[in-house]
């Protein structure tokens, strides 16, 4: 089964914003360490070593925010904002591209994963034409500090592209494969349902099959009564009739003994008819060994769960009663293990002691629990139908699964 095979949850799929924010913080901290650990940083100002590092602060801020904003016009701002705070930055040591690099591939990043289809990209063109045309061409503050060279240049908007190519890529395929995995949530939770109606059929349709039969039996037996009842009543009648005439009269007794006689044969032939067709239904209503194998076939071709049964040493032939409890105990343990348990492998075992006692385990490997388990109206039943049986019935976590335990003395 497709959702046997393929089991996934959307809310465990890959968080591509989580990735970008924690990318965020990462690149603004080594921004801020290329910042503190350069040699150059001696020759700043004083004030502006601090406003650097309020300004990569209050960036990292903006990228937490960005992170929670949904709306396209707060999105769209927040990375206007990021982008001035990186022109502030680059702008005086504008000839050591190392921190604006850094700082373009958190700020393209997230662009690429915030804004849906091209958009991202097609902004972050803008913001490394706009850097690149902003270069100062003259010295800051000291003769120290030179304008970035045509070949730093280059390599730094070949990065930013790249990065903005390669972001934009995984934006899109991470969005096809949420797609693709809540679709096939969706089929998985259809088919589970499918799958449960089918079961749920299965059920009806056996009790209505053994109603049907049930029924049959009752009505055979009320023609057979009224057949034979009416019958044996006219042969009655008739053979009162008969001992009322006179030998003399011998052709009337005669007739009277022909016509009973007939009465005689109709009533047997609608005897047999009858149960000739109440022993063509016993023949078709299967119980015992093979209905319990019938309905595991019917369930694992439903379902596509894995069912193992031993029958160990119980005998074929079991009391009706006991077999009617089996057949429902199975049901409801392979009910109960496709529902609730999510089990793919379902182990059914029998043995039977010295004493008499047949013992019944059936197991699952689906969701185990260690709390309390609620009785629901399945586990109820199975109870009253062992009690009446003087057994018993016991429904427990195991550390694999579930288990479902019975005691049935023969």
């Amino acid at each position: 089964m497709l959702f046997r095979v393929i089991n996934i949850d959307v809310k465990s799929a890959f968080s591509a914003e989580k990735v970008i924010c924690l990318t965020a913080l990462l690149g603004y901290s080594v921004a801020a360490l290329l910042f503190l650990f350069s040699p150059r940083i001696i020759l700043l100002p004083k004030y502006w070593v601090q406003q650097v590092l309020v300004l990569l602060i209050i960036d990292c801020g903006l990228s937490m925010i960005l992170y929670r904003t949904k709306n396209s016009v707060g999105i769209i701002c927040i990375l206007l904002l990021e982008y001035a705070i990186l022109l502030l930055i680059s702008y005086p040591e504008s000839d050591d591209l190392q921190i604006a690099t850094v700082l373009m591939f958190v700020l393209i990043s997230e662009s690429n994963f915030k804004l849906k289809g091209f958009s991202g990209f097609f902004l972050s063109v803008i913001f490394i034409g706009v850097f690149v045309i902003s270069r100062p061409s003259e010295p800051i503050w000291s003769s120290n500090f030179f304008t970035p060279s045509a070949t730093d240049l280059i390599a730094f908007c070949f990065f930013s592209l790249f990065t903005s190519s390669l972001t934009t890529l995984l934006h899109m395929y991470q969005s096809i494969a949420v797609r693709e995995m809540q679709t096939i949530k969706q089929l998985e939770n259809n088919i589970h349902k499918l799958t449960n109606v089918n079961i749920d059929f299965q059920d009806y349709a056996a009790a209505i099959g053994f109603q049907s039969i049930e029924n049959e039996r009752k009505r055979i037996s009320r023609e057979i009564h009224d057949t034979i009842g009416y019958s044996l009543t006219n042969i009655i009648m008739m053979m009162e009739a008969a001992s009322d005439i006179t030998p003399q009269d011998s052709e009337k007794l005669s007739s009277l003994i022909e016509i009973t006689r007939t009465q005689a044969q109709m009533s047997l032939q609608e005897t047999r008819r009858a149960l000739r067709e109440l022993r063509i239904n016993e023949q078709e209503q299967i119980s015992g060994q093979k209905a319990i194998n019938k309905l595991i076939t019917i369930f694992e071709k439903v379902t596509g769960v894995e069912v193992s049964i031993e029958y160990g040493n119980i005998p074929l032939v079991l009391p009706d009663e006991v077999n009617s409890f089996l057949y429902r105990m199975i049901q409801e343990g392979l009910t109960n293990a496709f529902k609730h348990g999510k089990a793919t492998r379902i182990s059914i075992y029998f043995w039977m002691t010295e004493q008499k006692i047949l013992y019944i385990h059936v197991r699952d490997n689906g969701i185990g629990d260690t709390g309390e388990i609620i009785e629901g109206i399945g586990i109820a039943g199975m109870k009253e139908r062992a009690e009446k049986l003087h057994g018993k019935v016991e429904a427990r976590y195991v550390f694999d699964g579930f288990q479902l335990f019975a005691e049935i003395p023969l």
